[in-house]
């Protein structure tokens, strides 16, 4: 047979399985759904079959691979998936530009199929190479059981608030302007991200995060794989590691910006800890400019490359690292960033930048509470292991890195619960390369700061809010089901995740009133109008008036100000005129030893 003859047999034979996978999929489908399963987990279910009709048929008689197939596996169903998210793409692209679903579906047929054909065949049934190509199972396993376990779960508030201002600004709202918020926008693009991924697929918020954060965290896997040399000892091992590190820290805080970074870093971490030169080379600017888009996720995380950079130039004895292929990238994203965010939203670097520097240092937690945040006892031995641990480059790096993470978390000097999470992630992953590397007690050690760590992660758990869910439970006790709803509090943790559990339209400008600490003393007093703070001032009380005009239908007020014993009091911070419309508009409901919760009593105009 010519190689044409071999062609066009291996074509028709890959149309003819995929026509029956298709068949088998709508079959199955239908099936599941008529056994009592719902239409998402029978078209699921339906999916999963047509993959395995369809990995049986490319392998054995498109391609005809012999001997066993396990090894192929891993690769076919990350090739089936991507495929199957490229496809729901192209059909909301096509369809959200004016195009009928016949033509989505040409399309479709133009783009994927063919795609599908040469990733399978350069990909996926090329010959097996020793152990590389089980480098993506672990990924794999990691991204599916991300989405399976989170797309359920309670969103963490921050994560929630993002959720709702990124639907928001979807739908036409301005960030910075009809959005307040305190951090940098590119957190925000990644959860836009996230939303339109999951429009694309049907999903809820909270499952859109899920798939988008699962899906991030399986490619970040695969190019640890990827890093590291060809001779490096238990890559399987390594993998699984990074992806426990990249999860385990991170159950309560799943889609912080600390989450993101450390999943965007990971590939950069692991080709410091296991190349001799991880800022040149092959991979080198590409994991550079990853690496500095989840360092441009907020400034303190420049502290991770310094780190490394400082190492290196200690190291080599000359400066030459600074100016290393991977930091000249990573400095570039951070230059393209800042000039991004000065030309598409000024009003961050012109309004919000100058007020944050004024007032939100009020926002911090006691010495105590920051010290505890840190799981002092799993931190302090797990740094003694790695100081113990320094000899030779990469122990200095595991320790320079892990160091790195406690100075971000210092640096920041709210000791929030989060912003601890890379330096637990960071010390699994150093400790796991020191007990591959240094047999005898040392060895002995790592694992047992491991345990330490896992142990009080898996203690802490999941994401839980008992002021959101004590709302809840008013809510349905009170018999409200507000379509509008705004909450008025110096923090996200009693609005956020109950607006997405309610499904209600926010009808905040942001999700706390997070100017309201630094000028508290201000309003109270009625202190010196030559004050600083007095147009900080003056724009929260406006920017809380625009709440009001949106015609929320419930309203909550809260009346404990975190970390001080005086009652907090918003009627007065708002001023007299907020509070003349309170009462004219609304009725007091339900009064909580925390909450009280109006409702509208004049309809909106």
């Amino acid at each position: 047979m010519s190689l044409t003859e071999h062609r066009v047999r291996e074509v028709s034979t890959f149309a003819a399985v995929g026509v029956a996978a298709t068949l088998t999929h709508l079959l199955a489908a239908w099936i599941f759904h008529a056994a009592g399963l719902g239409p998402q987990m029978a078209n699921f279910l339906g999916w999963v079959s047509a993959v395995g009709v369809s990995f049986l048929g490319h392998a054995r008689l498109t391609f005809r691979v012999g001997g066993p197939l396990a090894a192929y596996l891993p690769k076919f169903v990350f090739v089936s998936a991507v495929a199957y998210a490229v496809s729901a793409i192209v059909v909301s692209g096509a369809t959200a530009t004016g195009a009928s679903f016949p033509v989505a579906l040409a399309l479709v047929g133009l783009t994927v199929p063919p795609a599908s054909y040469l990733a399978q065949r350069f990909l996926v049934f090329r010959a097996v190479s020793a152990g590389r190509d089980r480098l993506i199972l672990v990924p794999l396993l990691a991204g599916g059981a991300i989405f399976l376990w989170f797309r359920t779960a309670l969103v963490n508030h921050d994560v929630a608030w993002y959720l709702v201002a990124g639907r928001q600004w979807i739908d036409g709202a301005r960030l910075y302007t009809d959005l307040s918020e305190v951090n940098p926008p590119l957190a925000f693009y990644l959860i836009r991200a996230a939303l339109h991924f999951g429009d694309v697929l049907a999903l809820g918020p909270a499952a859109s995060l899920a798939a988008f954060t699962g899906g991030l965290v399986a490619i970040s896997t695969v190019w640890v794989g990827r890093s590291l040399p060809q001779d490096a000892r238990s890559p399987v091992l390594i993998q699984f590691v990074f992806a426990v590190a990249l999860v385990i820290p991170f159950l309560g805080h799943f889609g912080q910006r600390e989450h993101l970074m450390v999943i965007l870093l990971a590939p950069w971490v692991a080709a410091a800890l296991f190349t001799d030169d991880p800022l040149r080379g092959r991979g080198a600017i590409a994991r550079g400019i990853v690496g500095g888009i989840g360092v441009c996720l907020k400034p303190y995380f420049l502290v991770y490359p310094l780190a490394l950079t400082v190492t290196e130039i200690i190291r080599t004895r000359s400066l030459r690292p600074i100016l290393a292929p991977a930091n000249l990238a990573m400095g570039s994203v951070g230059v393209l960033y800042v000039a991004f965010v000065a030309v598409v939203h000024p009003e961050y670097l012109g309004t919000v930048v100058p007020d944050a520097r004024l007032v939100y240092g009020a926002v911090t937690l006691p010495v105590a509470l920051q010290v505890q945040n840190i799981w002092p006892l799993a931190t302090a031995l797990a740094g003694l292991v790695l100081l113990a641990g320094r000899g030779g480059i990469f122990g200095q790096r595991a320790l320079a890195l892990y160091l790195a993470a406690i100075l971000a978390y210092v640096l920041q000097g709210n000791g929030f619960t989060y912003h601890a999470a890379p330096i637990h992630a960071l010390a699994l992953i150093g400790l796991a390369v020191l007990a591959l590397r240094r047999p005898g007690p040392l060895r002995l050690a790592s694992v047992t700061a491991v345990a330490l760590i896992l142990g009080q992660a898996l203690v802490e758990g999941g994401y839980r809010n008992p002021l959101s869910a004590r709302l809840a439970d008013r809510f349905e006790t009170l018999g409200l089901a507000p379509d509008r709803l705004l909450v008025w509090s110096p923090s996200l943790l009693p609005a956020f995740p109950l607006v997405l559990d309610q499904r209600a339209d926010w009808a905040g400008h942001a999700g706390s009133l997070w100017l309201l600490p630094g000028t508290l003393d201000l309003a109270v007093s009625d202190g010196d109008d030559g004050d600083p703070r007095r147009p900080v001032l003056d724009r929260q009380r406006d920017l809380m008036a625009r709440d009001l005009a949106r015609c929320p239908d419930v309203v909550i007020l809260d009346r404990v100000m975190p970390f001080q014993s005086q009652p907090l009091d918003l009627r007065r911070f708002a001023g007299p005129r907020i509070a003349r419309d309170l009462d004219r508009d609304y009725t007091l409901l339900d009064s909580g030893e925390r909450f009280d919760i109006l409702t509208r009593r004049t309809p909106c105009a």
